[in-house]
């Protein structure tokens, strides 16, 4: 077995509840969904590596939960919609020593999270502290995964139709990212 190399099972359960009345560019109803799902992966042929290195092959036995809620109301009959959306998601680890792979962390920026930020790109906030701290050698560039294992991203948006299927919007979004979860105890 090459070293590295990890077995892993993954259960998911999602529940959602959608009342929109189109799943794309809703302008009236709500969308609440949820979905909770179970990680184990184990390093075949070995013990598993206890190092920093988040490549590394380890034990993990994980809890990845996300949610999402939001609301869309029509304020006028030309088609002007208020959209509200909250998103969180949280990664629990089940075992002393368990930490999330790369592939099941929670990434920030871009279209679906914090337009502000190219795709995928935002610092976790506890790692942004290390960055910033007094005499501290680590460098944005030297952070390697941005992900996180928990996330807030509240979002509200005025839609306003222009002319056909053109319309513009009003955004406000919100949010923040962390590697530790508020589960896990401090470095």
């Amino acid at each position: 077995v090459p070293q590295g190399t990890t077995a892993a099972v993954a259960e998911r359960f999602t529940v959602s509840w959608d009342r929109r009345d189109m799943p794309f560019d809703a302008h009236r109803g709500t969308f609440v969904t949820s979905t909770v799902e179970h990680v184990t992966a184990r390093p075949l042929g070995g013990s598993g590596s206890t190092s920093d290195n988040p490549f590394s092959a380890t034990n993990s036995e994980f809890l990845r939960w996300t949610s999402r809620l939001a609301g869309y109301v029509p304020l006028s009959k030309k088609g002007t919609t208020l959209a509200v959306s909250f998103r969180f998601g949280l990664n629990h680890q089940l075992t002393a020593g368990s930490r999330t792979y790369p592939d099941r962390l929670f990434f920030m920026g871009g279209m679906d999270s914090i337009r502000g930020f190219l795709q995928d790109s935002m610092i976790p906030e506890d790692v942004a502290h290390q960055l910033l701290a007094k005499g501290s050698t680590l460098t944005a560039e030297s952070v390697l995964i941005r992900g996180g294992n928990f996330f807030v991203n509240p979002r509200v948006e005025l839609r306003v139709p222009l002319y056909g299927s053109l319309q513009t919007a009003l955004f406000v979004d919100a949010g923040n990212l962390w590697s530790r979860s508020p589960t896990e105890s401090a470095i």
